[in-house]
């Protein structure tokens, strides 16, 4: 049905007025996800790209989620059809813009995913710079004191039983902890083929703080890369 209300979208956009704009802006981002999901990439960035140009000033103040989801997951189309400078730009805010930063974390995460396939030599200091974002600074390749000291403080941290509370969810709170997580599960990649230190360092890194708030998912899906 979506696809259906969005090719009619496509042929009446000159009719429509500033009342159906939004609602049409929604119809097009639903069947350009849906297109994403079905790994129909062209469909997708055709239905993103004219929901994108139905976006005006106001959408940003009114309707922020909407437009935040249209320009990740048209950058996502574009990525998967490597056009990747434009999923790059499509990752910017535009200036004066700023984020809450698990959203920040998804745009970084999304960019280094970008850098790690498009332009590789750069990854690991796109990774590195997205870090220092969120208060982790790690030099491009640590020494192995500093890697020992890190393995010795989490082995302190994880003292005692590892049983099934060890590492369980805890309710309430700030969860912007994770956001450093999202950027460490991006970065793995870079931080492999670079320099296997700073998968040490990561993989530390997220144990901590899996201990001290507990998991959303599974610990593995932040480890793994």
């Amino acid at each position: 049905v979506a696809f259906e209300l969005a090719e009619h979208l496509c042929e009446a956009l000159t009719r429509l007025s500033d009342a159906e704009r939004p609602l049409a802006t929604q119809i097009l981002y639903l069947a350009g996800r849906q297109a994403l999901d079905k790994g129909a990439a062209g469909t997708a960035a055709h239905y993103l790209g004219v929901a994108r140009d139905l976006i005006t000033t106001r959408d940003w103040e009114e309707r922020f989620d909407l437009v935040f989801d249209i320009r990740r997951s048209s950058a996502e189309a574009a990525f998967q059809l490597r056009q990747y400078d434009l999923a790059l730009e499509l990752l910017e805010l535009p200036v004066g813009r700023t984020l809450d930063p698990l959203r920040d974390a998804q745009l970084v995460s999304q960019r280094i995913t970008v850098y790690t396939l498009a332009r590789p030599n750069h990854a690991i200091d796109v990774s590195l710079a997205a870090l220092r974002k969120f208060g982790i600074r790690w030099p491009r390749k640590p020494s192995l004191l500093r890697v020992w000291l890190d393995i010795v403080r989490t082995d302190w941290l994880l003292r005692g039983a590892l049983d099934k509370d060890t590492f369980s969810l805890r309710s309430g709170g700030d969860i912007t902890w994770v956001a450093p997580v999202m950027v460490l599960r991006a970065a793995g990649g870079p931080m492999t083929q670079h320099w296997n230190r700073l998968t040490c360092l990561s993989a530390a890194y997220a144990l901590r703080a899996f201990r001290r708030h507990g998991t959303i998912g599974s610990p593995s899906l932040a480890l793994a890369s």
